[in-house]
């Protein structure tokens, strides 16, 4: 069966990405309507219609259709032609993560995992896609479903690189989140500083991880030297800064 999808997907590709995009994206603004409905400014039938119409004449969605377009055709010309046919799904499911496509994303860079399965950089891809998919879905039972892909593809990038840097970052902000993995998170975001001794986010997601430990003194220091470092660095960031004062505010 796999190899019949293969084999028809360049007749089909061209002429389904539009209704995919706008599939993903109704069902998107579906799911933002049913969160919507415990909020009385719940927006109507008409204003939902408005926006899709919107969505659809922006310029910046137009660009993005014209360059998906152009990665599928080179995606059509790879399927038939000889070589690694795993650099053209990267690609286009490369293109649709920056454009928050998040389930054709990770569809993409499953099909290149199909071809090369010990590739880090791509259960990485799919491990952010994955983890996308879950944080925006409403439904519980996708969030856990997806949630676990995530893990899955990026503890296996982990394995087949350790220093795939964004991987062990990634690991530790889902770790964060349970205050009985706190050490694993700690352990993975040291891993990243390793390799970025001077990244603003690992120090600051190390901040986050001490605070919930109940650290309290060494939180301030680390929230305190990300302020400190911001002062003498106009050109950091200023969620930095905010991020950092607000982790301040929480210790007691």
């Amino acid at each position: 069966m796999k190899r019949l999808i293969l084999l028809t997907l360049p007749l089909l590709i061209v002429t389904s990405c539009g209704r995919s995009l706008r599939s993903e994206w109704i069902d998107s603004a579906k799911n933002i309507k049913d969160v919507q409905k415990v909020n009385p400014k719940q927006e109507s039938e008409e204003e939902l219609a408005k926006r899709l119409r919107e969505f659809d004449q922006s310029l910046s969605v137009q660009e993005a259709r014209r360059m998906i377009k152009r990665q599928e055709k080179q995606l059509q010309k790879a399927l038939i032609a000889l070589y690694d046919k795993s650099l053209a799904y990267e690609m286009l499911g490369t293109l649709y993560l920056n454009q928050k496509f998040y389930q054709a994303a990770l569809e993409q860079f499953e099909l290149a995992l199909e071809i090369r399965p010990a590739s880090a950089t791509l259960h990485y891809y799919a491990g952010v896609s994955s983890g996308w998919v879950s944080t925006l879905s409403i439904d519980p039972i996708k969030q856990a479903t997806y949630q676990e892909k995530a893990l899955a593809h990026l503890l296996k990038s982990y394995e087949i690189d350790p220093n795939h840097a964004p991987t062990s970052l990634a690991l530790a902000s889902i770790y964060v989140q349970d205050t009985s993995m706190l050490g694993q998170a700690k352990m993975y975001v040291k891993r990243y500083q390793s390799l970025h001794p001077q990244s603003q986010e690992a120090q600051l997601l190390l901040a986050h991880i001490t605070l919930k430990e109940g650290n309290y003194l060494q939180a301030r220091n680390l929230y305190q030297q990300i302020i400190d470092e911001a002062n003498r660095n106009p050109d950091l960031h200023k969620y930095y800064i905010d991020q950092a004062n607000a982790g301040l505010a929480l210790i007691p």
